[in-house]
């Protein structure tokens, strides 16, 4: 997870996981603690994804699935402090 986006674009990527899986599962939260559930971002096989955000931080974590079996959940190491400047 990029730490800052200044035209609200970025990509999240994670390490492929081992074992058989169908896809992952990346969830978006405006709480780092993720108390609330956070917004699924992506559901698909690849291991990046690019996003497009308006102004704040975002923090995700992202499971890796087989089928409707999946991992616990790995957080990213911060948060993106997305800035849209306007010129």
């Amino acid at each position: 997870v990029p730490r800052t986006s200044f035209n609200g674009r970025f990509t999240v990527s994670w390490a492929t996981a081992t074992g058989t899986l169908t896809h992952y599962e990346l969830y978006e939260s405006k709480d780092r603690t993720f108390a609330a559930p956070g917004v699924l971002a992506y559901r698909g096989p690849d291991t990046s994804v690019s996003l497009s955000r308006s102004n704040g931080t975002y923090y995700y974590q992202v499971r890796a699935c087989n089928n409707d079996l999946c991992s616990g959940y790995r957080t990213g190491s911060n948060g993106v402090a997305v800035f849209r400047l306007r010129f």
